[in-house]
């Protein structure tokens, strides 16, 4: 049987469940004496005998199943249900939900006028910037396709460029933002490389891997129609 296949993927999660949880097991992985499974999420439960035989849970360490562990968190990229990332940006309402795979033709079958297409550097201004803005944009170039998402919060403006596809494609891509003061040689630039579609965007904000100003430092680069020129750029690493 293909362990690549959707019926080999499903038959490796069941097989790989942690005993207490019943999650797909998170190494650290410790045995019972019968060798049931209890995953890292739940050895800080205390656990006086095994949930399916009643032994003693041991500490013996299965490196194996931890491989395939690993091996499945990073294909459930690849099956987990996503919506559609324009209603997010547009905020019309689109019920489509699929697999992150499948996201890419769904936008481009579906919502090609919605799409930024573009190519090298190019300028797309933030509008109506205030303490509180957030903001969302589809990006088409490279042959693939990018959510641009910026925020301004506790005083701070964000962004990042999700990549839309396999999650270990995201660093395969990165991103270069810079704003310069009109009639000036000032400017501030900074590059970091691309997030996955799936992961959270206040996680990302918090980690610091995205682009992080202090709002007033924004503000001197605005218009006076409160509007942030800007030039970006998404390459290949």
């Amino acid at each position: 049987m293909d362990f690549r296949s959707n019926e080999g993927l499903d038959g490796l999660q069941y097989d790989a469940q942690c005993t207490v949880c019943r999650e797909v097991a998170k190494p650290f992985i410790t045995l019972c004496e019968k060798g049931h499974y209890v995953c890292d999420r739940c050895t800080g439960t205390p656990i006086e005998s095994c949930p399916a035989c009643d032994k003693n849970p041991q500490r013996r360490r299965n490196s194996v199943l931890e491989s395939v562990a690993r091996l499945l968190v990073k294909d459930a990229s690849l099956t987990a249900e996503c919506g559609c990332p324009v209603s997010v940006t547009t905020g019309s309402q689109c019920s489509w939900t699929g697999k992150l795979d499948e996201i890419k033709k769904h936008i481009i079958q579906t919502h090609d006028k919605r799409i930024a297409d573009k190519s090298g550097k190019f300028s797309m201004p933030f509008t109506d910037v205030t303490p509180q803005a957030s903001y969302s944009l589809v990006i088409s170039t490279l042959g693939e396709v990018f959510l641009r998402r910026a925020k301004i919060r506790e005083e701070n403006f964000y962004l990042v460029v999700m990549y839309i596809g396999p999650q270990k494609n995201a660093s395969k891509y990165k991103y270069s933002f810079t704003i310069s003061r009109k009639n000036s040689v000032e400017n501030i630039s900074i590059c970091q490389k691309t997030r996955s579609f799936l992961e959270n965007c206040d996680e990302i904000y918090r980690s610091r891997n995205c682009v992080k100003l202090h709002y007033d430092v924004v503000s001197d680069f605005l218009l006076d129609s409160n509007e942030l020129p800007n030039v970006m750029e998404i390459s290949k690493v």
